[in-house]
């Protein structure tokens, strides 16, 4: 089993532990685990109504110069600059001075199609321009101006006719930034500034430049032998599809502002969430225990990042790693879950001869993952969980199959086989009882 899989369904198992104080310490347990192993480097943020409720940064910003990542430590956060960019566009929206039915052809007419694509189709992926990291000659590397962007843009063919398919491009959120520029008459790291930096308070977000350790800013890595420091994208090339630094703090303070309405007004943000083919308007969706959860995720050279919020609970969880031989989206997901108050829906329980509970009676251990579960009858009913952990009551709902309603958790016993299976959060562990 790898080994960052057991530390998933570790973390997942935690949702036994009752107190918001455990979750944390098992939390840093995994953390420190991953940094231990020489796994992943980066930063965790967590917030609660707006409130930090968990932080920890593991590994280094420059493993060269021997530098440890902290809370404020900087990386660059890839496509989730996305949505940074679709703001300012809702903004100028907001204020009249665009419309999100208006052409690409009022700004650049050269371009495939601009006749047909509108704002809309560049913010929801459905503009048919041809993705510019597709290109096989492509080099990220070497610093290209606007006017030489432009140029190349023009050349593209349409990959389909507006509207009628939606397809990632991070071609669309390069030309939204520069029609962000071609409006304001700045540059787009003046607009980052003023629209959102400036109004939230942001001391570690802009859009980034060559990559500066004596700011606080991390390098990137990728895993061949060792660690090696990755080639840095030139971020003129990017520009508002990927160019933005940040910390994984700031994120959750720009994901909160966002949702609580003090970016963009509330028509914008129910139209920014629209999705068609799963793709909304400069946010992603998808669905957690019947909950609509919105995020983005990002990626660039060796940095990879994810922010996901719970309007339900006004849950903010930011991940930027600099260094991963895995991927993070389920690490950080799961740091969500560990602070939702999910509601379970009741079973009926049913009877069961407390004779038959002693066939449940033991200790039961997996292969799969380092831990037991232990199960005991206490005034005529079943109660269990982790070994050495706080245990509940167990509601016998099927034959052979009970439930632990305040976590979502079902077990099904096999007496025969002298086995069970645990059913928790989508995975499902298999456990034999020791002889």
């Amino acid at each position: 089993m790898p080994r960052v899989l057991f530390l998933i369904i570790a973390l997942l198992i935690s949702n036994f532990i009752s107190s918001q104080e455990s979750k944390k310490q098992h939390l840093d347990s995994i953390l420190t685990s991953l940094e231990s192993k020489n796994t992943t480097m980066g930063s965790l943020f967590i917030s609660k109504n707006n409130t930090e409720v968990y932080s920890k940064s593991i590994g280094y910003s420059s493993i060269e110069n021997n530098t440890k990542a902290t809370k404020n430590t900087k990386y660059r956060i890839g496509s989730i600059t996305k949505i940074y960019t679709a703001v300012m566009i809702f903004q100028l929206i907001d204020d009249n001075k665009l419309r999100i039915d208006s052409k690409l052809s009022e700004f650049y007419p050269k371009i495939k199609n601009a006749k047909k694509i509108t704002i809309g189709n560049l913010l929801n992926h459905r503009s048919g321009v041809f993705n510019f990291v597709k290109l096989e000659d492509f080099n990220p590397y070497i610093e290209k101006s606007k006017s030489q962007m432009l140029v190349e843009i023009e050349k593209f063919s349409s990959d389909f006719e507006p509207d009628t398919k939606t397809e990632y491009s991070n071609t669309n959120y390069i030309l939204l930034g520069y029609i962000l520029e071609e409006i304001y008459k700045q540059p787009y790291s003046k607009i980052l500034k003023q629209k959102i930096v400036d109004k939230l308070s942001l001391n570690n977000t802009y859009s980034g430049d060559s990559i500066d350790s004596e700011n606080n800013e991390a390098f990137s890595y990728v895993f061949s032998k060792e660690w090696e420091k990755s080639n840095e994208t030139h971020l003129s090339l990017p520009h508002g599809a990927g160019a933005i630094v940040s910390t994984s703090k700031e994120l959750t303070v720009f994901m909160n502002a966002l949702m609580d309405g003090k970016l963009i007004s509330n028509t914008s943000l129910k139209q920014m969430k629209v999705e068609t083919e799963g793709l909304g308007y400069g946010i992603g969706k998808f669905t957690m225990y019947d909950r609509e959860i919105y995020g983005h995720s990002g990626g660039i050279d060796g940095f990879t990042s994810l922010l996901i919020y719970d309007p339900k609970e006004k849950i903010s969880v930011a991940f930027i790693s600099n260094a991963s031989k895995t991927g993070i989206r389920e690490f950080v997901i799961d740091g969500l879950e560990n602070f939702m108050s999910i509601p379970f829906k009741k079973s009926e329980a049913i009877e069961v001869n407390s004779d038959y509970l002693k066939t449940y009676v033991g200790i039961y251990s997996s292969e799969e993952v380092g831990f037991t579960l232990t199960f005991y009858i206490k005034e005529n009913n079943l109660f269990g969980g982790p070994t050495g952990n706080h245990h509940n009551l167990l509601l016998p709902t099927k034959e052979n199959e009970f439930k632990l309603e305040s976590e979502g958790a079902t077990v099904n016993f096999n007496p025969k086989e002298n086995s069970l299976l645990l059913s928790i959060s989508g995975k499902e562990l298999s456990f034999s009882k020791q002889q």
